[in-house]
């Protein structure tokens, strides 16, 4: 999605997304993780062919990741990581 007035920015719908899998039940398919500020999507198939098309023109992961990249999202480690300084 392309940020006008018209569209929201992808940051802004991912936030959406995850807050409505949390409300909808969907957190076995994607959620925040305990930390509050990473998120993991826990099935990739079902978050792209379900949760993706909701959100987005398309349901290709590899362009979720791609969007993700654009916006300099990182992977973070699996280890818990430290809360706020």
């Amino acid at each position: 999605m392309k940020g006008n007035s018209q569209h929201p920015r992808f940051p802004e719908v991912l936030h959406q997304l995850l807050k409505d899998a949390e409300v909808n039940g969907h957190e076995h398919i994607v959620s925040w993780l305990p930390c509050g500020r990473r998120f993991k999507v826990h099935n990739t198939s079902i978050f792209a062919t379900v949760i993706m098309p909701r959100y987005f023109n398309h349901s290709l992961y590899k362009s979720f990741l791609r969007q993700l990249s654009l916006y300099e999202f990182r992977r973070g480690s699996w280890k818990s990581s430290p809360g706020p300084k």
